[in-house]
């Protein structure tokens, strides 16, 4: 029960038109323009939800080739992740981990810049050392 519209307005008021991905209010152009829109364009956005929404309108692939992100790692299994490290920005440069969570969908998750491999990159997020990191069981 999100607004959502991938190809105009979500929600028409009078002569008010609001542009929303999956919840999210977006810049009209993202959605009406949308083959026009950079990763350049998402990270000047101020709001860290709607920079998601406008990296999911683009795609993770794009918005990794858009900071010239490196691949350090591929673990092959999409859960685990592929590991990549870029420059966001006005940012230093990062680590990024790009997963695929239990409902299908890739998410990149920045990680420290410095991190060998994906199994090291789930390690610090859940806060373990890579020696003591257990791939976390799915039920389907």
């Amino acid at each position: 029960r999100r607004l959502h519209c991938a190809s105009g307005p979500a929600l028409v008021a009078d002569d008010l038109e609001g542009y929303f991905w999956r919840g999210v209010l977006v810049p009209s152009s993202w959605i009406t323009d949308c083959a026009a829109l950079t990763a350049a364009d998402i990270f000047a956005e101020p709001n860290a939800e709607t920079r998601r929404a406008g990296c999911e309108i683009i795609g993770w692939d794009s918005v990794l080739a858009g900071i010239n992100a490196s691949l350090i790692d591929d673990d092959g299994d999409p859960q685990i992740g592929v590991l990549y490290e870029g420059q966001i920005p006005g940012a230093s440069r990062c680590g990024f981990l790009k997963v695929r969570c239990g409902t299908g969908r890739d998410f990149v998750i920045p990680v420290p810049s410095g991190m060998a491999s994906a199994i090291e990159a789930q390690a610090w997020i859940q806060g373990v050392k890579p020696s003591k990191w257990i791939k976390p069981e799915v039920r389907g």
